[in-house]
């Protein structure tokens, strides 16, 4: 079954919640302002997974009799081409509402401040994904079989000669993980750190109904400012080791790999595009 990046959204904003000191507590107001970036979070990796390829993979070894599938062939890949959708781009505002005395609602803004922080988050999330993404490989993986190897044996007096392989394919494997390839980036783990750092040196313009503005740090070490930070990257951390466990690498086509079979089975080949599988 594909995975489904939603399927860790409410455990997101759990441990979002659970980054939050008090006097902070569980509100509509402050769900709905987690939400608004673990949505985006999602989508944005969501989006970015399906538009992703791995082109280039190669095929080598393996045996097989003749005519027959190709057993234990091994396959590596080059980092994938990475189409990648920024999360600012489709993030939206959360709603703030607050009940009055007289028993109206009156509904917040998006302030300033709000747009530092999205500026902020973006860079940093983007930057780890990318990162993610394009310092990865697989090497010499035992994942690749299947198809016809149309070897020719031997028939005396003519030796045995090579034939193509057709219809090959892969067990999907882990993306990031145990049996699967592997990312060299320390950048998703750096992500709370790097996020403080760019709230930082975020400079806002906020309008406090003087002559001029007042400019700000999106974060500042001393305020809730670095508690929700540090409440969203924190959903980041989540989403993200849910994706090292779940995100695997398929043949969607299911006969993606082709080359020659040499006498004995053993495969020199490549594979279509590989993609994730994700929902």
């Amino acid at each position: 079954m594909p995975y489904d990046l939603h399927s860790v959204r409410s455990k997101m904003l759990d441990d979002a919640y659970a980054e939050l000191p008090d006097p902070i507590q569980r509100n509509d107001n402050m769900t709905a302002l987690l939400y608004s970036y673990i949505d985006a979070m999602i989508l944005s990796i969501s989006t970015t997974l399906k538009a992703t390829q791995i082109i280039g993979s190669t095929v080598a070894g393996g045996v097989a009799p003749p005519g027959g599938p190709v057993v234990g062939a091994l396959l590596t890949c080059p980092p994938p081409v990475v189409v990648q959708t920024k999360l600012s781009s489709v993030f939206v505002p959360p709603k703030f509402s607050v009940q009055m005395p007289d028993g109206s609602t009156r509904y917040g803004e998006y302030t300033p401040w709000m747009r530092g922080a999205t500026e902020a988050i973006d860079f940093v999330v983007d930057t780890a994904v990318l990162s993610w993404l394009t310092m990865w490989l697989a090497a010499a993986l035992p994942v690749a079989g299947g198809g016809t190897a149309a070897w020719i044996p031997p028939a005396p007096p003519v030796p045995p000669l090579p034939g193509p392989w057709v219809g090959g394919t892969i067990t999907p494997f882990l993306f990031d993980g145990l049996g699967g390839g592997t990312s060299l980036s320390p950048m998703p783990v750096l992500v709370p750190k790097a996020a403080l750092a760019k709230g930082i040196a975020t400079i806002v313009s906020i309008d406090t109904g003087g002559d001029s503005p007042t400019r700000s740090s999106v974060v500042s070490m001393s305020s809730h400012s670095k508690d929700i930070f540090n409440a969203i990257t924190g959903a980041f951390t989540t989403l993200f080791k849910d994706l090292q466990k779940n995100l695997n690498v398929i043949d969607a086509s299911g006969s993606g790999g082709s080359g020659i079979a040499a006498p004995g089975g053993i495969v020199t080949g490549i594979m279509r595009p590989l993609t994730f599988d994700v929902a």
